[in-house]
């Protein structure tokens, strides 16, 4: 009896070590893996916000560049004693056949001659448009106050990085102001995109949230996605938001929304 009782005891504390070690074993299993996927999860983290920062710097760097390179070539073209003759002329067919040389010139995607009223004289973007009044346009009303402006040009369905400058005549008067501009398309997007590796899409909030160059083969509701989420008077008056976390097309996406320079 006495060794029956030994021979149990033995087995039930070899069954408890047994247990016991297995509990330590799978425990540390456990730990080990939370462990990695919570190191999994900040490397995650991490790579994610040094992506969307490398975006964002890549999107303004490419915006200071674009208006720098603009606002340059626009001065020399503003401050040619010829074209300015022209502009004061006030002939608005030779003016645009001029501005079109002068359009390739300058490598640039969009030109516009307004007189010292804002008024159009000629635009190369589409026909007609003479006699315009694009005085309260915010570059243009920024240019006639300041002397020139920056920012963004729209016709309400293509959009451009563009410039505002007087046209001078012997250094001083104003016969007008010249805009040029560089579009905003999925060759923008794209370049943004090799510099920093996140996917970009360029959106215009007004008169409703629309994507307008994107390196997306399909927006899937961003637009919308990101409307819902973005308060579009503090991304305006502010820094960038905080990366938002969304669902789209069963994918999840962390998106960071900027705001570009001096929005018309």
């Amino acid at each position: 009896m006495t060794n029956a009782i030994a021979s149990l005891f033995s087995r039930s504390l070899g069954m408890r070590l047994f247990v016991d070690s297995g509990a330590l074993v799978l425990g540390a299993i456990l730990a080990a893996v939370g462990f990695t996927a919570l190191r999994a999860d900040r490397v995650a983290d991490q790579w994610v916000a040094e992506t969307l920062a490398a975006s964002r710097a890549a999107q303004i760097r490419y915006e200071s560049q674009r208006i720098a390179r603009l606002r340059l070539l626009s001065r020399l073209v503003a401050g040619d004693p010829g074209f300015v003759a022209y502009v004061a002329e006030g002939d608005a067919a030779s003016i645009h056949d001029l501005l079109l040389e002068r359009q390739r010139d300058l490598q640039c995607d969009l030109a516009v001659v307004l007189d010292r009223h804002g008024l159009i004289l000629a635009r190369t973007d589409r026909a007609g448009g003479h006699g315009e009044d694009l005085s309260r346009r915010p570059l243009v009303s920024e240019a006639m106050r300041l002397g020139e402006a920056s920012g963004v040009w729209t016709d309400g369905e293509r959009h451009w990085t563009a410039v505002a400058v007087p046209l001078v005549s012997g250094g001083e008067l104003a016969e007008g102001i010249l805009v040029t501009g560089l579009a905003i398309d999925d060759a923008l997007a794209l370049d943004v995109r090799r510099q920093s590796g996140a996917e970009v899409a360029f959106m215009t909030l007004l008169p409703k949230p629309r994507i307008i160059a994107s390196t997306l083969a399909s927006d899937g509701g961003l637009s919308a996605a990101v409307a819902r989420q973005v308060d579009l008077r503090r991304l305006l008056a502010g820094p960038a938001d905080a990366p938002l976390r969304i669902n789209l097309d069963g994918r999840r996406w962390v998106v960071q929304a900027t705001a570009l320079a001096a929005a018309d």
